[in-house]
Parts: structure tokens; sequence; C-alpha cells
């Protein structure tokens, strides 16, 4: 019975060190946390399932374990939580350069509340952004990449 019992535990302990996030003194080792990818990447699919890691240099984003985007901890700027419409009210400033007048009477959708983690960072001098969908907890998130890049709130 023990021996059946005792190699289940410490797979549970090992996956739970994993897939939580560890600290050494201070420094991060790695971090995996699962999320749905929505916006921020030329070539990259919106909907699809990827996880984040970080570990004490970059921040990376995999699909299925292979990196897709990787970034530079000293490019990072900002990690915050933005509902659905702050995201699309950007949007609309962009519309409102390139339409005009006349984007103020194109069709409006609905406002939905639903929150996403946007994760802000610098790339060739251009600020720019990712928006994912965290399958775990959203505050949770956000907090551990604000303190991984050292932006208090």
């Amino acid at each position: 019975m023990w021996y059946i019992l005792i190699p289940i535990l410490l797979i549970v302990i090992m996956m739970g060190l994993l897939c939580v996030g560890a600290k050494e003194k201070g420094k991060f080792l790695f971090t995996d946390i699962h999320t749905i990818y929505i916006d921020g990447l030329p070539n990259v699919l919106s909907g699809i399932k990827v996880q984040f890691q970080v570990d004490k240099d970059k921040f990376i984003l995999c699909e299925h374990l292979r990196p897709i985007k990787e970034i530079n901890k000293s490019n990072l700027i900002n990690a915050e939580i933005m509902s659905e419409h702050q995201i699309t009210q950007r949007i609309s400033l962009g519309k409102m350069i390139v339409f005009g007048v006349f984007s103020l009477a194109m069709k409006k959708d609905k406002i939905v509340h639903i929150n996403y983690l946007v994760v802000t960072y610098n790339q060739d001098g251009e600020e720019r952004q990712l928006i994912l969908n965290p399958t775990v907890n959203l505050k949770s998130s956000v907090d551990f990449l604000r303190e991984y890049i050292g932006v208090t709130c």
C-alpha cells in the first residue's frame, strides 16, 4: 500500500513545484502559467492555448512547449488587468485617426465585461502589448508578473 502512495505523493509534489513557481533568495527560477492567447503577435492565431514561462532573464510564450515569443526581462514594462471595453477603446482611437469623423457613425458593439492580462513590453523602441486570458487566477498572474518586472502598484 505504501509503495503505491509514496510515488504518487512525490509526483504530486514535483508537479506542484513546477506549475506554481519557485523563488530562491528573491530570484525567480521558473514558473509556468497556462493562458489563452488573444492578441499582440503577428502570425499567431488568436484563441490558442499557450503558457508563459518565466526564468531569471526572460519571459517566454510557448505553444505545446515550443517557444513562439521570447522577451528579455529588461524589456518588460508592465502587466495589468484590462477589460475588453478598455482594450477596444484603445483600438477605437486608432479607428478615429484612420476614419476621422466617419468613425463616429460606425456601428458600436455591446460592452462585454471580460478581463484580460495585458503584458506591455518594449521591442525595438516601440511599446507593444500581449493580450492573454489566464486559465488560472487572473489577479495572481498579474501580481506575479508585476513583482517579476519590479513594478509597484
